[in-house]
């Protein structure tokens, strides 16, 4: 009989030990698994059986893919010493990659040249947004979340540039550039462009590219990468543009802005080691004489 007692009472001093030691883990854990949560200060993980508490407070399930980050309100979301996390229903959070390697594009995406894909699409895990429908920077909870970005894989296509227009003040209206049924267009400004519909190999020829203008090209093979030399006939009175790289994925197309070298012709800016095409836009007066 003292047997037994002895073990019910070994048993019970387990129990109690391994209960006391587990939150501390557990606080640990959250802690590691929610640094991407803010970009001040340290998360204080609260006791996950206060998850009823803020469930009947108009708290919802919330989680974050671990390749992007989220900064909110101190109030909006509560860790838990579980390693998961709660988000007050139509709280506002501002999203954005993780990696230092993506660069914001168009205002809404983002692209990295490192890995060579677009974040076009967001997941909440109930519904899917297109980075271009929605504002990553003012993002509304409004239902239980698993947040994971979409991606798609790009190639660079060719060249464009934006003749924008002006306003009665002289300044320049928005800039507008879109797309639809592989055509480009705006509603405030000219566009000229020319680009290829699928990735560039040796063997392209002009009937392969696709354009809204006279143009002939020439391309520069080196050991690391392509350079695709696009000459485009434009009007001499036109002074003022703007010029982008187009980049294409199956399903969409996306622009960054180039700058204009001491060279005379527009090239991507700090381009990266990754990419194996790059495209620079020269101006010729008239083409047939080039």
């Amino acid at each position: 009989m003292k047997r037994l007692s002895y073990l019910v009472l070994f048993l019970f001093i387990l129990i109690n030990v391994v209960a006391c030691s587990s939150p501390k883990t557990n606080d640990n854990n959250a802690t590691n698994s929610f640094l991407n949560y803010h970009t001040e200060g340290n998360i204080s993980p609260k006791d996950s059986s206060t998850k009823i508490y803020y469930a009947e407070n108009q708290y919802v399930s919330f989680s974050l893919d671990s390749t992007l980050s989220v900064e909110f309100n101190d109030n909006d979301i509560v860790v838990f010493n579980d390693g998961t996390a709660m988000a007050k229903l139509y709280s506002v959070i501002k999203i954005y990659p993780t990696s230092s390697s993506y660069k914001l594009i168009n205002g809404n995406n983002y692209i990295n040249f490192e890995s060579n894909v677009v974040f076009t699409k967001i997941s909440t895990g109930s519904k899917t947004y297109s980075l271009e429908d929605i504002d990553l920077s003012n993002f509304k909870i409004v239902d239980a979340s698993l947040i994971t970005p979409v991606f798609e894989e790009f190639f660079v296509a060719g060249g464009l540039i934006y003749v924008p227009e002006f306003d009665k003040e002289g300044n320049i209206k928005p800039v507008t550039i879109k797309t639809q049924n592989d055509n480009i267009y705006s509603a405030n400004g000219t566009i000229f462009y020319a680009y290829f519909n699928e990735k560039y190999t040796s063997d392209k020829t002009k009937n392969d590219i696709k354009a809204n203008i006279e143009l002939d090209f020439s391309t520069i093979e080196t050991n690391s990468c392509n350079i695709i030399n696009l000459y485009f006939d434009l009007l001499p009175e036109i002074d003022k543009y703007l010029a982008f790289t187009i980049i294409k994925t199956d399903k969409s197309f996306y622009f960054i802005e180039m700058k204009y070298n001491n060279e005379g012709y527009y090239e991507m800016e700090d381009p990266s080691e990754n990419l194996d095409t790059y495209v620079n836009i020269h101006f010729i007066e008239n083409i047939f004489n080039y």
